[in-house]
């Protein structure tokens, strides 16, 4: 008796084990790592017509990236509203590590995966200009990913911008810089069943005032150029 319950026993822990291991490996497949992005700047305006793309650079830093820079082109898709439109970008835009690992994604393309397109807020200063606020959705291209991100199978994050003080002249903005912050998740490996993407975009997980003082450190350092080459 006793000799058969020990080999039960024996043969439940074999059990548990192979449970456990098969487990390990299930989880081993898939892997996901929150991804969070900081950065900014400095396009040389935008272009109010929809559907006409226009570049902009961004350097930063980002979890899974470390220091980046990149570059990606922005477009309105059309306006909801005197100060309001929806836009996306146009097609991507790359953030790339120091080594030259590339984690490209979309943001606003509901082609690749995002909830709704990009939502942009003016508000009109007193002298005239407009500051923006973007929000949008960003997804991988997984195609354009490469080194470490080639494995990358899904994600997305919400990220928010603010600009600069711009003027409107005719159907372009003028020149400004922009800060932006941004946080959800990738997924690499076999994500079946995994959601990557956050229900729903929520601003109040960016830190506005901290935007709000980047830009106010990027204008100090920019009017202080010009003092400096005098030099």
């Amino acid at each position: 008796m006793y000799r058969n319950l020990y080999q039960q026993k024996a043969f439940v822990c074999r059990i548990v084990l192979a449970i456990g291991l098969t487990a390990a490996y299930g989880r081993a497949d898939a892997q996901v790592k929150p991804l969070k992005i900081t950065g900014g700047g400095m396009p040389d305006g935008i272009s109010l017509i929809p559907l006409t793309p226009v570049p902009h650079p961004t350097t930063g830093n980002a979890t899974e990236l470390g220091r980046y820079t990149g570059l990606g082109f922005f477009q309105i898709l059309n306006f909801t509203g005197p100060l309001t439109a929806k836009f996306s970008s146009a097609p991507d835009v790359a953030f790339v590590a120091a080594n030259g690992d590339k984690l490209v994604m979309t943001y606003g393309v509901v082609a690749n995966g995002a909830a709704q397109p990009g939502q942009v807020t003016l508000t009109p200063n007193a002298d005239g200009s407009f500051s923006a606020v973007f929000v949008a959705e960003f997804n991988p291209v997984l195609a354009k990913c490469t080194g470490r991100f080639a494995s990358v199978t899904s994600g997305s994050l919400i990220m928010i911008a603010m600009s600069s003080p711009f003027f409107i002249v005719g159907t372009n903005s003028t020149p400004f810089t922009y800060v932006w912050q941004g946080e959800g998740v990738l997924v690499y490996g076999n994500a079946a069943g995994l959601k990557a993407r956050p229900r729903q975009p929520d601003p109040s997980r960016v830190n506005v005032n901290a935007l709000r003082a980047q830009l106010q450190r990027v204008a100090a350092v920019r009017q202080a150029r010009p003092a400096t080459r005098a030099r």
